[in-house]
């Protein structure tokens, strides 16, 4: 969303520069002073994405070991456990925030998945 928002306002500069006649170095003067908040938002938007993947694979992870545990009743080594919680840790360390607008809109699914993977842990015993 942050990402089409910028997108959004550089094609309007641009397309106001076309229509003005503006030449090329107006033009960069005057979208230079956003220059920083482009490539903050470029930098942010593609680190959000990688830790949304991490998360998710975790979180694929966890539900692989859930799932044969509950069918095998097989519990996992000590050492796999603990570098699920390794990784658990290491995902909460990010030092990039979620935005509040994305956390709002995931924010049922992860509820009812989590409710879903507690119910199966609870029935499983």
């Amino acid at each position: 969303m942050l990402l089409v928002s910028v997108v959004v306002y550089y094609a309007a500069f641009a397309i106001y520069s076309i229509i003005q006649n503006v030449g090329f170095y107006d033009f960069l003067l005057l979208v230079a002073p956003s220059i920083s908040f482009l490539i903050y938002t470029v930098q942010n938007s593609l680190s959000l994405k990688r830790h949304i993947e991490s998360k998710n694979e975790t979180l694929n992870q966890i539900d692989h070991y859930i799932n044969k545990y509950s069918k095998k009743k097989k519990v996992p080594k000590e050492n796999i456990l603990r570098q699920i919680q390794d990784v658990i840790y290491t995902e909460r360390t990010v030092p990039e925030k979620i935005p509040d607008w994305f956390y709002y809109l995931y924010k049922e699914d992860n509820e009812n998945r989590t409710d879903q993977i507690v119910k199966s842990i609870i029935a499983s015993f």
